[in-house]
C-alpha cells in the first residue's frame, strides 16, 4: 500500500492546538535502514511491525501487529532506537499527528499528514495553528530511520 504524506519541523506547538488530546507514547527500533526500512513500534499495549520503502512524498508500506514479547526481543537487538509522543489533531477535516521526541531527540517536533493522492499532498500547506514550520517531506535527515541512527541534523540544506 502507498503512503502518501508531507511532513514540517516545526519549533513549538501552541498548547491550545493540543488541549484535550491525549498523546501516544512510541517506541521504535530499526531493525534494518538500507534499502528503505524495517522497524518495530510499540505504544506499551499495542506492537507493529513496519517495512517501508525508500522515497519522500510517497513510499510504499506494509504493516501487521506483532506480539509485545516479539516487539521486546526485536527491539534489544539493536541501538537505532527512538521515543516519542504522538498527539492526533482534528484541523481542518484532517488529522494531523504532532510529534514530540524524546530522549537524545528532544527538542525536536514534526507535524505530518497522511493524504489520499500526491495532488492532493502538493496542494497542502501547514496550517496557522502550528506557527512556522519548516517542510522536511523531501529532506532524509528528518526520516524516523535516518533520526534513529544519526540523531539531529545539525543545519538545514
Amino acid at each position: 500500500m502507498s503512503e502518501i504524506e508531507r511532513k514540517w519541523r516545526v519549533s513549538q506547538v501552541l498548547g491550545r492546538v493540543l488541549r484535550g488530546v491525549t498523546p501516544q507514547r512510541l517506541t521504535q527500533a530499526y531493525l534494518v535502514t538500507s534499502p528503505g526500512e524495517l522497524r518495530v513500534r510499540t505504544d506499551g499495549t499495542t506492537a507493529w511491525i513496519t517495512a517501508k520503502s525508500d522515497g519522500s512524498l510517497v513510499r510504499e508500506e506494509w504493516e501487521d501487529e506483532i506480539p509485545l514479547w516479539v516487539f521486546d526481543q526485536l527491539h534489544a537487538s539493536t541501538t537505532r532506537r527512538l521515543e516519542k509522543l504522538r498527539y492526533r489533531v482534528e484541523l481542518n477535516e484532517r488529522i494531523w499527528e504532532v510529534d514530540v521526541y524524546q530522549g537524545q531527540l528532544a527538542g525536536l517536533i514534526t507535524v505530518e499528514t497522511e493524504c489520499a493522492s500526491e495532488m492532493e499532498a502538493l496542494a497542502l500547506s501547514l496550517p496557522d495553528e502550528f506557527g512556522y514550520g519548516e517542510e522536511v517531506t523531501y529532506d532524509h535527515r528528518y526520516k524516523n530511520k535516518c533520526l534513529a541512527v544519526d540523531g539531529l541534523p545539525s543545519s538545514t540544506s
